[in-house]
């Protein structure tokens, strides 16, 4: 069972004479490790193809700090260590940069040849994770072998979502305020998080400049505002400055939050809670609010105060929670503080109401409760839709890039990896030089060329596999959605079986061996062209209709017999 997290982000309003800024707490990461959950490795090793050790990289891979291992080539192994067993509930997280190919990586445990995962694609300069849930038994050794390529390694761990460091806090009091939000140090796939709240005596609101970033919560009271934005950062140092806009008084600071989901929502909006935001007098006494947490969650929780002292009288954390960081902003008089506290949780259970700390006469106050998550993702890819731009090809379809399927999925996918689209029964005679491409996160389109191979099949189904979502769980083969999605019709209609016999006359029919229609049954010529009857005779058929200006030429000898 995977331990939780409680993060608390304290902001206080302080009315005083400017004080110094305090200090930032930054990067508490390195220090916090065995409190949060995080299994380090305690040894790392380069090995050949024949898993002999070659050289130590221990040095190189415990930390991200730009420090990178010698480049692993093609067949060789890392051998990693961790300071406990992983089991299957546990996940491998590399840091590596591509030297040359395409590689994947396989995991093996140590000295084994059973592949427990895979890295399918390789992610350079961000961190790339893989869940171990084909892991049999508990293990502390693996074995991450190369394959169609080279890289090097920064960083290999297993990771838990934590707090990473806080920002400088800025501050802006004059009428229609912008003000700049800078964000700490951070990497790919780090959640970015702004806090912002101000003070004054109207009912307008914070808004977050920017339609990449997406809000958790924020409340008013009418005199004051509280808001909470989020986004996932694209790359190292990618994000810049963010604005936020309130009419007075608006104070806002970034956190950095690693390891948390790298698709999709970063944490359960079902835990995402306001507690308070009020001018009431018991506000000195700020609480945290009341999450039940799943067994893969850790809690933030994020917490606005304000009050006319210089210092907490009973400063934070609350026992059993450990202080991340508490830095303060002056401007003109008024300060305000923002503090952040972590609670380690066991399993699933319901994190009480907790007092952060006392202050006194705060003047406004909010706190949010907010459940990161790090779920290992192990559902599988399922298709949603399965569209054919042609549900009967016919001889008037044929052409280059004339079929089209168009595959949407139910989450985003890895296209780095194309899926596999096969049809039932083969036509190959008829699509040629098909091929798929990704046209968005979800999206497979399959294109073909028609030929007229005198074709005649109903209820082709179409056969998808081998796609694979974001978190590399690949797709059972899916044919529900595939079922009769078009037939074939371009055979040439020149030829008799038995029946009646309709031909197209834009097939060019020449018949020229003897045809003997049924007793009783009739020939219909229809389309544009001419039926020719070369030196030959068909027979037996009771009546011909000709229409849509088709034309006989009998010649040669040739002649329709038994009509009339």
């Amino acid at each position: 069972m995977r331990n939780k997290i409680i993060f608390t982000i304290v902001i206080s309003l302080i009315v005083i004479v400017p004080l110094a800024q305090a200090s930032l707490i930054e990067n508490v990461w390195y220090n916090t490790l065995s409190f949060l959950g995080i299994i380090k490795i305690t040894n790392a090793n380069h090995l050949n193809s024949d898993r002999i050790v070659i050289s130590d990289i221990y040095n190189e891979v415990k930390a991200l700090d730009d420090i990178w291992s010698k480049t692993i080539p093609d067949g060789d192994y890392v051998r990693v260590t961790f300071e406990k067993a992983l089991t299957k509930e546990n996940d491998i997280t590399i840091y590596p940069r591509i030297v040359s190919g395409n590689p994947i990586i396989e995991v093996y445990e140590k000295n084994n040849d059973e592949i427990i995962a895979e890295f399918t694609s390789v992610n350079s300069n961000e961190y790339n994770t893989i869940f171990l849930t084909n892991l049999q038994k508990p293990e502390k050794t693996f074995d991450l072998k190369i394959i169609g390529g080279s890289v090097e390694f920064d960083h290999i761990i297993d990771p838990f979502p934590q707090f990473i460091g806080a920002g400088t806090p800025v501050s802006g009091l004059a009428a229609s305020n912008n003000i700049t939000v800078t964000c700490p140090s951070y990497v790919a796939n780090d959640i970015l998080i702004i806090s912002g709240f101000f003070t004054d005596a109207d009912t307008d609101t914070i808004v977050m400049e920017g339609t990449e970033w997406n809000s958790i919560a924020q409340i008013q009271d009418g005199t004051h505002d509280a808001g909470w934005w989020w986004k996932r950062a694209a790359g190292s140092d990618t994000v810049g400055a963010n604005l936020l806009t309130a009419d007075d008084d608006i104070y806002a600071i970034c956190y950095v939050i690693r390891y948390a989901n790298i698709t999709g929502t970063p944490y359960d909006a079902g835990f995402a809670t306001v507690a308070n935001l009020t001018t009431a007098v018991d506000d000195t006494t700020p609480y945290t609010a009341t999450v039940d947490t799943l067994d893969t969650n850790r809690v933030v929780v994020s917490f606005f105060s304000g009050n006319d002292d210089t210092a907490w009288s009973t400063s934070p954390p609350p026992a059993t929670w450990t202080l991340e960081s508490d830095v303060s902003v002056t401007d003109s008089g008024t300060d305000a503080q923002f503090t952040v506290i972590s609670k380690n949780i066991s399993g699933a259970s319901s994190v009480p109401r907790e007092q952060i700390g006392i202050r006194s006469g705060i003047e406004m106050g909010a706190s949010l409760t907010i459940a990161f998550i790090l779920t290992p993702d192990v559902t599988k890819p399922t298709i949603s839709a399965l569209n054919v731009n042609d549900a009967t090809i016919t001889e008037a379809d044929v052409g280059v890039d004339k079929f089209i399927a168009t595959i949407d999925f139910d989450e985003p996918m890895n296209t780095g990896v194309a899926a596999t689209v096969a049809f039932d029964p083969a036509v190959a005679t008829t699509l040629t030089n098909c091929g798929g491409v990704w046209t968005d996160a979800d999206t497979y389109t399959y294109t073909c060329d028609v030929e007229d191979a005198n074709v005649t099949q109903a209820d082709v189904d179409i056969d998808v596999s081998n796609a694979q979502d974001v978190a590399t769980n690949v797709m059972l083969a899916d044919t529900t959605s595939g079922v009769d999605k078009f037939s074939i019709s371009t055979a040439s209609t020149c030829g008799y079986t038995s029946g009646h016999w309709a031909v197209d006359c834009a097939d060019a029919c020449e018949i020229t061996s003897p045809v003997a229609v049924d007793s009783g049954y009739n020939i219909t010529l229809s389309g544009a062209g001419v039926f020719k009857v070369t030196g030959t005779d068909i027979s037996g058929f009771s009546h011909i209709l000709v229409k849509d200006g088709c034309s006989i030429l009998e010649k040669d000898g040739g002649r329709l017999l038994g009509y009339g």
